[in-house]
């Protein structure tokens, strides 16, 4: 069986901001942008980057707040840490005040979603729209939303998100990605392929497109340059047990038993049991 990898719902990118995985575009006080500019200072150095911890993150907004309790870009960023640290009561509860106090933040609707991802995903969803009601060109809500309505088999109108997100991000490889997966789940394998690649284009270490256009030469009967592409996972991922499996599948099908078998041994020895019954079978 053949698995498509992406990334749905939760966009982490570690392009946002100094130590935060979560992306977004945010506005700075003065008093505010020289603390992330000491952070960001400080990042350049090893030793202090390794000793600056999420706590210490979480201290400093801390007291920028208790110098002005209305500080609402403060209040949204001691969220961001709280939520890096896993805190996630703690991090919607920072982000429900900065919206308390400006309403028209969309980076923390965005946000208030993730983290709803997994407890309510029609509450999730209503963040993420939320978002592009405020900013109707917002990149990540716009991809987290699509996300949401292609899990829920709305494939025609997430594509026009995804779409509206590359043409705001045109380096948003996640966007691509999940484009690829929506028309793949339609059978048009053609845009799924140019999808993928465009990806790749944007990033080349990108595996889960390698691995998924290999899925989609796959499902075209295109085995030798399925072959080319799931080798081409194994490049960043050694141990990646579907892919030598899907390997061994192509070869099979391309009536090269040898081949085949070396694959399915490869991915049975890293304990994939369909690659160990594939064995036995043959």
């Amino acid at each position: 069986m053949i698995f498509y990898e992406g990334f749905f719902f939760v966009h982490e990118d570690n392009h946002f901001f100094i130590f935060l995985k979560i992306r977004g575009i945010f506005f700075m006080k003065l008093r505010l942008l020289v603390i992330i500019l000491f952070l960001f200072f400080i990042s350049f150095s090893t030793k202090a980057f390794a000793e600056f911890t999420v706590d210490d993150e979480i201290k400093l907004y801390q007291e920028i707040i208790d110098k002005d309790s209305e500080d609402y870009e403060a209040i949204y960023n001691l969220g961001n840490a709280y939520y890096k640290k896993g805190d996630f009561e703690n991090a919607k509860k920072s982000y429900e005040r900065a919206i308390q106090i400006n309403p028209s933040f969309p980076d923390v609707y965005n946000n208030l979603g993730l983290i709803y991802e997994n407890s309510d995903i029609e509450k999730a969803s209503e963040y993420y729209k939320k978002a592009i009601e405020i900013n109707p060109n917002y990149s990540t809500a716009l991809y987290n939303q699509a996300n949401y309505l292609s899990n829920k088999a709305q494939y025609d109108e997430a594509i026009k998100l995804y779409i509206k997100s590359i043409e705001n991000d045109p380096s948003f490889t996640d966007a691509y990605n999940n484009l690829g997966l929506v028309y793949s789940n339609q059978k048009k394998f053609d845009l799924a392929i140019e999808y993928y690649q465009k990806a790749i284009i944007v990033d080349m270490n990108y595996s889960n497109a390698y691995y998924n256009l290999g899925n989609a030469y796959f499902d075209t009967a295109e085995y030798n340059k399925a072959i080319e592409n799931y080798k081409k996972v194994l490049e960043f991922i050694p141990n990646d047990f579907e892919a030598f499996h899907n390997i061994g599948a192509s070869y099979e099908l391309l009536k090269n038993l040898k081949e085949a078998k070396i694959y399915y041994k490869k991915a049975c020895d890293l304990g994939y049991e369909s690659s160990c019954k594939k064995i036995k079978k043959n």
